[in-house]
């Protein structure tokens, strides 16, 4: 699923993501009902600088678990096993640095409908590079 967005700057990614809650939601959702609980993941590295999209992610726990990868972070695998799946996603957004550092901005989502009401409980972390 192909998401437009206005940059590919996820340092300001907060108004982005709300303009485009309808399309997180969905994508959310339709994963979580195919796939089970996991996080729905945007990458700066699937932005297409010519259509000016982002093609979302979905990280579903159980295949993590099968293949013993853990999340990025303790604080994610914690709301993977907790949200509600009717009004609730995790959304982990990377941004990936020409060095190869990734800065990620996970969240837990509230939604209603099609539309994101609140960013919950923002982590702000780090991986090599």
């Amino acid at each position: 699923m192909a998401i437009v967005i206005l940059s590919a700057d996820l340092f300001s990614h907060l108004p982005w993501a709300q303009a485009n809650s309808s399309a997180l939601v969905r994508a959310a959702v339709h994963s979580y009902e195919t796939l089970g609980r996991g996080a729905l993941v945007l990458s700066s590295n699937n932005y297409d600088q010519q259509t000016g999209e982002f093609t979302t992610h979905y990280t579903p726990d159980q295949a993590r678990r099968q293949h013993g990868e853990e999340w990025p972070h303790p604080q994610i695998a914690v709301w993977v096993q907790e949200y509600d799946p009717t009004n609730e996603f995790v959304l982990i957004l990377a941004l990936v640095g020409d060095d190869g550092a990734i800065a990620l901005y996970s969240y837990r989502v509230v939604f209603v409908g099609e539309h994101v009401l609140r960013f919950l409980h923002p982590v702000l972390h780090f991986l090599g590079g």
